[in-house]
């Protein structure tokens, strides 16, 4: 059993990877499609229509629907920094900050890179959203470690 949990993580981060390059490589209408079915997703669960401000979509072009897949772009990588977090846990030394770092940028620039080969816009802003969600999901684990280690270190003085 602890095999499996010492593989997982490795299992997990192949899956996230596959999510994230797969909707990188679908055309703009499949793409609209799955946002377009969360947005009804949420709504059912709300229980109404989210209505979109008018003077938003005027000004800004900004609907709910494009709201959605900023968000989703964030807990894609969110995710992402989690699970590379947990998987270079073993490196040692430099290697360890600098493959976080890697894929922290690496990843979401090879998604907005393969947009343009699939009739999409490869979106900067998009990359910048991806690299702060990776940052924040690289941060919390950071914080967590901190904790884990200071409250292992505290138990081992005790004893």
């Amino acid at each position: 059993m602890t095999k499996i949990f010492r593989v997982l993580p490795y299992i997990l981060l192949t899956l996230n990877l596959l999510f994230i390059f797969g909707n990188s490589v679908l055309d703009g209408p499949s793409s609209r499609v799955i946002s377009t079915k969360a947005e009804e997703a949420i709504e059912q669960v709300v229980g109404k229509d989210i209505e979109n401000d008018p003077y938003e979509v005027a000004m800004y072009g900004r609907t709910f629907n494009a709201f959605l897949r900023k968000c989703a772009h964030a807990a894609e990588f969110f995710s992402l920094a989690v699970l590379s977090y947990i998987c270079a846990a073993p490196l040692k030394g430099a290697v360890r900050p600098l493959s976080l770092i890697l894929m922290g940028i690496g990843v979401p620039l090879l998604d907005e890179t393969l947009q343009l080969f699939h009739a999409r816009s490869g979106l900067i802003s998009d990359m910048w959203i991806d690299i702060t969600g990776y940052a924040a999901g690289a941060v919390l684990m950071l914080v967590i470690e901190i904790i884990y280690n200071l409250v292992r270190k505290k138990r081992q003085e005790n004893e």
